[in-house]
């Protein structure tokens, strides 16, 4: 009896036996929509990522073992950070609406605090909030102590907050 891993299924089989990306397109479209509404909890944004996902499938197409395995992961690594971003969104929504909309764009004013930080206060925050690293991932990225990444992002984020009210 053959045994199936975890997270696979058991059509699972090369690209090569796909013949062509075609036919897998056809085979995958409606699981991939299926996996993705799933995950996003609404249609609104299923087709961005099927299409985001599919092009990653065949940009490797002819160096994938398992393509509906590769598909399904695609799929859930972008829904995944279409969540991110939008718990982002929602953490900086009280900050977005004491801005008056009629006269400035809510994105255009946190752009502009942004761009008034220093380069390496702007870079500790954008990797952290937009970008979802933790503290040590940045200190390695940006070659400082983790220290060094917690102060500023402190400073960074009052700056921020001082700004925006």
């Amino acid at each position: 009896m053959d045994t199936i891993a975890v997270g696979s299924h058991a059509d699972d089989e090369p690209a090569a036996t796909y013949g062509n990306f075609d036919e897998f397109f056809r085979r995958e479209l409606r699981p991939a929509g299926q996996l993705a509404f799933l995950m996003l909890g609404s249609p609104t944004s299923v087709d961005d990522v099927l299409q985001d996902s599919f092009c990653k499938v065949f940009e490797r197409w002819g160096s994938l073992r398992n393509p509906s395995a590769y598909m399904r992961i695609a799929v859930i690594n972008r829904c995944r950070q279409l969540h991110r971003r939008a718990a982002i969104a929602r953490r900086l929504a009280p900050f977005a609406r004491r801005v008056d909309s009629d006269h400035v764009d809510p994105p255009d004013v946190l752009i502009d605090v942004l761009r008034a930080l220093s380069p390496r206060r702007r870079a500790v925050v954008v990797l952290r909030y937009f970008h979802d690293m933790s503290i040590p991932e940045i200190a390695l990225a940006l070659d400082i102590s983790e220290g060094t990444v917690k102060s500023t992002l402190h400073r960074s984020l009052a700056t921020l907050q001082e700004a925006l009210q």
